[in-house]
Order: C-alpha cells, then structure tokens, then sequence
C-alpha cells in the first residue's frame, strides 16, 4: 500500500460500512444521493434564501458580503487544493484498496471509478467552504447545513469507498480556512463593498453572474473545469 490506513481511518470505515451489501434497494439510494448535485444545490439555495432574506439595511449589506465572499473563497479552495496537489497525500480510494479494511464489499464497481488522489475530497471542500459561509450569516441554518454535509454528502462518500474519513476531513478543513481568510474585515470590506455596490447599481449585470457562478459552485464546476482546461491548453500553445 501506497500509504499507513489510520486508526481513525479504518474504525469510520468500519462503521459506515456494516450494512453494504444487505439491501440492494439502501445501496442504490446511496449509490443515487451520492451522484446528484441536488445535496450542493440545497446548501446553495440557502444563499440565494440568505441573499433575499429580511433585515435592517446594514445587516442585509453585510450578509451579501459574506455570501459573496465564502462564493468566492469555494473558488479560491477549489484552486489552492489543484495548486498543492502535490504536497497532498497521493492515496487512492478505498474502493480500489480493499486490502485496507479487510473483506469489505462496495456497492460501486471499483473499474467504473477513476483512479484519481482520494485527498483532499473536493465535495467536503466545497459542502464546508459554503456551510462556513451560512455559519457567518445565521448559526442556526449553519448548524443545520454543517450536519447535512457530514452525514448527506460525507456518509455516501465513505460508504461507497470513494474516500476515507481524513480525506473528508482534510477538504473540509481546507474549505472552512479559505472562507475565514476570505471573510476577514479587512478583505471582504475591501473586496465585497464594490461588488455589493454593483448588485445594487446594476442587477441585470449582477445577478445573471451571480446566478451562474453559485451553478457552478452546486455542479463543482462540472462545466467550468473543462473549459479551464481548454484555455489553458490554449494559452500553453
């Protein structure tokens, strides 16, 4: 093995997986939820109700600061994690590790899964650089979006060996850090005053923008990576 399975690692496994196999129907809904990007959508319309939501002028003004800033810092991880591949932990995933957790059955073919570096989870990454985000505006809804990424988003992704614990733990870590940068004072004054300004002066600029750019946060940038590629091959050549 490429690399020492933890303690913590091999005991969560161990747990989450106790019923793989048993139900059929269990393993396809999972197998379901994992797939969808319904579970990031909901975290994202709880910007869009937090950008709407009623309030005093100032309060209002700084929330859609937060907002905008935490969309801004999702980016910012998403970009920082590619950045730092190298320095990140090259594992693979526990469903191409088999070994590690002993006879454990997955409910995904493992020749149907990339071989892509299980850590950091880009998912965990973005549940919790957006969950920080609601944790600034409202810690009720934050706590609330904060349980439905661990157990909604996180479980599938333990439970069908596409990650280990640490590599949830370590996205999200990443996430939350780059969003708290990203909402310091002086930055988001600095940052986020001009484009509050923008929605205000200009929302049919802005909010076309906004609207896309929180889409792409909800898909991962399913169709912004590809074409950020092909810039950069372009500009390579």
């Amino acid at each position: 093995m490429s690399h020492i399975v933890t303690l913590f690692d091999a005991s969560i496994t161990d747990f989450v997986t106790q019923m793989v196999g048993r139900s059929d129907a269990f393993d396809m809904a999972v197998v379901a939820i994992q797939a969808t990007s319904l579970v990031l959508e909901v975290l994202v319309a709880a910007y869009w109700w937090a950008w709407f939501r009623r309030g005093d002028p100032k309060t209002v003004h700084r929330t859609r600061g937060i907002l905008i800033m935490s969309v801004i810092g999702v980016v910012g991880a998403v970009g920082l994690s590619f950045l730092l591949k190298s320095s990140f932990p090259s594992r693979g995933r526990p469903l191409h590790e088999l070994g590690s957790f002993g006879p454990h059955r997955f409910a995904l073919d493992p020749h149907a899964v990339g071989f892509h570096a299980a850590f950091p989870s880009h998912h965990e990454m973005v549940a919790f650089a957006l969950v920080t985000g609601l944790l600034l505006v409202s810690w009720r809804v934050g706590v609330a979006a904060s349980l439905w990424a661990a157990v909604v988003m996180g479980g599938p992704e333990v439970y069908l060996g596409l990650h280990y614990p640490s590599d949830l733990v370590g996205g999200a870590a990443l996430g939350v850090a780059v969003v708290l940068i990203f909402n310091l004072p002086l930055v988001r004054e600095v940052v986020a005053e001009r484009i509050v300004a923008v929605s205000d002066d200009w929302p049919a600029i802005f909010y076309p923008a906004w609207f896309t750019l929180t889409v792409q946060t909800a898909t991962l940038f399913g169709d912004g990576v590809p074409l950020a590629h092909w810039l950069t091959a372009v500009l390579r050549h």
